[in-house]
């Protein structure tokens, strides 16, 4: 399978290629903190190598970045810093990189931790994947012996919106229903909106069914007409 890397240090991208020397592995070269978060933004990468020679503060900016938030704490960071930079290999003790290792590098050292460190974030995704099932399969469970557990319903999409935009959408519309049905047309229209939002941020991610398009727009209108209000009508949720 391919492996995503992202190098913060442009002029190292040949020296890396060399040594990993595997078809399997593509880079990706930023050289600041924001280019980095937003090819971060556009494809988790399965490891970030900040190369301080090349870098320099800013490298340990964006490992401070990546370490700070919930995001991407879980994105394994490897520091490559110069014997000499005691300070910097100081500053890097600081910060919670998974690993670092001297320059001028040891081609066979720097395979090893390379690949240890792909095979570790490896394992913990595919943990990771097997926890997330189980608590999908248990809030799945919950819902068809009590439809009207909202909360799980919200919680469901939240999980659903990082694995199957489509899955999102529908529980969404589900949850919008529910609202609806209970006369809560405030709460039903933030959950479309929020549908609405998902459309326009993620288009590029999945193609969405026309009706299905069409069935949030009858909602949406619907909900405008009651919102706030008691429903005197006996229109019901277009589903």
């Amino acid at each position: 399978m391919e492996k995503d890397i992202l190098l913060v240090g442009q002029d190292r991208l040949e020296l890396y290629q060399d040594i990993c020397a595997d078809p399997k592995i593509k880079f990706r070269v930023v050289s600041d903190l924001p280019s980095c978060i937003n090819a971060v933004k556009e494809k988790f990468p399965n490891l970030t190598i900040v190369d301080y020679e090349v870098a320099g503060k800013e490298g340990i900016r964006i490992c401070e970045t990546l370490k700070k938030y919930p995001e991407t704490q879980r994105l394994p960071v490897l520091f490559v810093v110069p014997k000499g930079e005691r300070e910097a290999l100081l500053e890097a003790l600081y910060i919670p990189v998974d690993d670092y290792i001297f320059s001028p590098l040891d081609p066979e050292d720097f395979k090893n931790r390379f690949f240890s460190l792909l095979g570790l974030q490896s394992m913990k995704d595919t943990r990771k994947l097997a926890s997330v099932k189980e608590k999908v399969e248990e809030l799945e469970t919950t819902l068809e012996l009590f439809p009207d557990y909202n909360a799980g319903r919200q919680e469901l999409a939240e999980i659903y919106e990082k694995t199957d935009v489509k899955k999102a959408l529908q529980t969404l519309l589900k949850l919008a229903e529910m609202y609806y049905n209970q006369k809560n047309f405030g709460l039903a229209m933030d959950v479309i909106t929020r549908m609405k939002r998902m459309f326009a941020e993620k288009s590029n991610e999945f193609m969405v069914d026309e009706q299905f398009q069409e069935a949030v727009g009858r909602c949406s209108k619907i909900l405008e007409e009651n919102h706030g209000v008691v429903s005197t009508k006996s229109s019901s949720f277009p589903m």
